[in-house]
């Protein structure tokens, strides 16, 4: 049936591997009662040391840092208290070369993989957290699109972070289709289901965020994957290698036409709080800004493309960078600066009015920071390697003109 599985293996000679071992029953229930109510049987030896990560493919034994072993520690924290919590059996595997790990290198261990039975695994890539991973579990255990009753409809709409629920009539076949393929490719990062109503007169898809309260609807079929999963966009995120390129391009795959502000944090604590103390201003700035906080141990490459430097010091986090992708210009925030809305807008007003220059990467001559200017030559790609175009920058209309600036 359904296994969420962290795997583990040491990476250095001198560091031995997590002495992490899972005992399952011989035979996995498969009655439906069994089904509701979960595995029960679990065994798994405490652990016994570190290992490195990358949120993805790996990084390669050239880019482990030293930092890396700090997302194992978390991820052992995090995994030990959703176990206590999960209503399916959670494994942790030592040998990385096992039949579940074949396919990838050590370098990409840690990471969470959902194995059931006959399918392929599942990669989690979303955040590190207990909360986080019980829901990817909860979602493993529905349907990927759930039969809903109209009287469920409403509770049904809280029952994850974000819910889609496609009211459907017997005549509606094209926006079931288009549904059905979006609750199949999303079904491990979101929940969906199906009022099936008698009529089509008022065929609609709604769906709900708990991040900010709000409810969204659609009825066309055209589109909607790309508008399920702009709405599904938090006011102010944990970067993943999952979310990262959304934030960076469009519903239809153009660049955003925004910056991204990346304020890193290697503490899990400080992170959840800078994200709660700049929610309200996040949300102000949805349309035209997307902030997110970053964990440098999952992202160890991330802080040097954005003028950081290679190596930041554990007292000096948080710390922080905007990438205007529409002319390549990267703006590192001021080192001891606090990550208010005041400071964050002062600072702003100061990028867009020519005060503070933009960071020339090593190697590269210094560009004229003034409208028009030509562009650099700075990238910051996705987790995935994906190709990243330019992206335009924020507009601010000041005395009736618009100016493509930060």
């Amino acid at each position: 049936e359904s296994i969420p599985v962290a795997h583990q293996t040491g990476v250095t000679d001198d560091i031995p591997p997590f002495l992490f071992h899972q005992s399952l029953p011989p035979i996995l229930p498969k009655t439906t009662k069994e089904r509701e109510n979960g595995f029960s049987s679990l065994s798994v030896d405490a652990p016994g040391a570190i290992g490195t990560w990358d949120g993805g493919a790996g990084p390669g034994p050239a880019q482990q840092r030293d930092e890396s072993p700090e997302i194992s520690k978390h991820l052992t924290a995090e995994w030990e208290a959703a176990q206590s919590s999960a209503n399916l059996p959670m494994a942790w595997i030592e040998d990385a070369a096992g039949d579940h790990c074949a396919d990838a290198p050590a370098t990409a261990y840690p990471s969470v993989k959902l194995l059931r039975d006959g399918e392929p695994a599942v990669d989690y890539l979303g955040p590190i957290t207990s909360d986080e991973i019980l829901r990817f579990s909860d979602r493993a255990r529905r349907p990927q699109v759930s039969s809903v009753s109209i009287e469920e409809a409403e509770s049904f709409g809280n029952s994850d972070v974000f819910v889609c629920v496609a009211h459907l009539g017997p005549d509606e076949p094209a926006l079931r289709r288009a549904f059905e393929a979006v609750a199949q490719k999303h079904w491990a990062e979101f929940t969906f289901g199906i009022v099936d109503t008698p009529t089509s007169a008022d065929a609609k898809v709604v769906c709900r965020k708990r991040d900010d309260e709000s409810t969204h609807t659609r009825s066309a079929a055209d589109g909607l994957e790309g508008w399920i999963l702009e709405v599904s966009r938090p006011v102010i995120a944990e970067l993943t290698p999952l979310n990262h390129q959304r934030f960076i391009d469009d519903t239809d795959g153009t660049p955003r036409a925004w910056p991204i502000v990346y304020i890193f944090s290697p503490s899990p604590q400080n992170r959840a709080s800078i994200r709660a103390d700049l929610h309200d201003f996040a949300k102000k700035q949805y349309a035209s800004l997307t902030p997110v906080t970053v964990d440098p141990n999952r992202f160890p490459d991330l802080p040097a493309k954005l003028g950081l430097g290679p190596d930041v010091a554990e007292d000096a986090y948080p710390v922080g960078a905007v990438h205007q992708v529409s002319n390549g210009r990267i703006y590192p925030y001021p080192k001891g600066k606090a990550f208010t809305p005041r400071e964050l807008q002062g600072w702003g007003l100061d990028v867009w009015q020519g005060r503070v220059k933009p960071w020339t990467p090593p190697g590269q001559e210094a560009v004229d920071d003034k409208a028009g200017s030509v562009k650099s030559n700075v990238r910051v790609l996705s987790s995935h390697n994906l190709k990243v175009k330019n992206i335009p920058g924020l507009k601010i209309k000041i005395g009736g003109r618009e100016r493509d600036e930060l």
